[in-house]
């Protein structure tokens, strides 16, 4: 049995192709090695994942392609935590960025983007990654992801820059109060996933002109910091992977069409164009 993992600051999307080539799926919370300590990471796979996995039988490879998995630290890490619960299986750690760039352009040079609850961005020649823009973190980057919106939703209140209808139906979605604001953003696990819960009241006021503002506004930031630094960036088709892109993929194309670059698939999750990948190479 090979078992695969996509793995986002919110959520782990994971397959199971069984011998007999069935592929079924299974759901778990994020699993970031920044964000999870081991012992929430050992607790997330033996309390989720295990039991959805109990009538597929042994795992002999594990491709697990995470965020936070990019450094050697990290990899370990979480190749720690997956061999403690799969000790006889061979464990493969890439980062989630080589997993879009598989699902998004195949085996075509291209320009993959990640626009989820973080974002990110690399320079694909149709094998392997060429360049990549380091990835600086939720505090310090992740510009067009859901964490980036989430922010700006929040300061938007606090500083009174909303419309006074769309402040109104904020408040009426969220009871937020400053000290519980901090406290989750400061003191409790997954800041970023909390401060990209925001983004939920975008999807409802998606013809609000503020929301267009907002959204847009975040992804020219990406585009700005992303995708123009790569060389050739007006002739390479760009894709995009993550849930925020695939919600807000029309104010995307416009942002596209706005910068002049040529943006091709966009799709929610890699984890389908992975399962194809890794049954290509069985």
């Amino acid at each position: 049995m090979i078992l695969i993992a996509d793995s986002g600051g919110t959520k782990t999307d994971w397959r199971v192709i069984s011998s007999d080539g069935k592929i079924s799926q299974a759901s778990t919370k994020g699993m970031n090695p920044y964000q999870n300590t081991t012992e929430d990471l050992s607790i997330i796979i033996s309390e989720e994942l295990i039991p959805q996995l109990n009538q597929h039988g042994a795992v002999q490879t594990l491709y697990f392609y995470g965020a936070g998995c990019g450094s050697n630290e990290n990899q370990v890490m979480m190749h720690q935590v997956l061999a403690a619960s799969f000790p006889q299986a061979r464990i493969i750690i890439e980062n989630d960025m080589l997993a879009a760039a598989r699902a998004l352009c195949g085996t075509q040079a291209g320009i993959a983007c990640i626009l989820g609850t973080g974002s990110n961005s690399c320079l694909y020649d149709g094998q392997n990654i060429k360049a990549q823009r380091p990835s600086l973190g939720y505090v310090l980057s992740d510009e067009g992801s859901g964490r980036d919106m989430g922010a700006r939703l929040i300061r938007a209140y606090y500083y009174d820059e909303m419309p006074t209808d769309y402040r109104a139906l904020f408040e009426s979605k969220f009871d937020l109060k400053l000290s519980e604001l901090l406290e989750n953003i400061y003191k409790k696990p997954a800041p970023a996933s909390y401060i990209a819960s925001f983004t939920q009241i975008l999807s409802l006021t998606r013809n609000h002109p503020f929301t267009h503002e907002l959204v847009t506004a975040s992804f020219e930031s990406f585009v700005a910091t992303q995708i123009k630094k790569y060389p050739r960036w007006e002739e390479l088709p760009v894709h995009f992977s993550g849930s925020i892109a695939f919600h807000f993929s029309d104010l995307l194309r416009n942002v596209a069409i706005k910068h002049g670059f040529s943006l091709q698939n966009i799709i929610q999750s890699p984890i389908a164009g992975l399962t194809l990948y890794h049954q290509s190479i069985l």
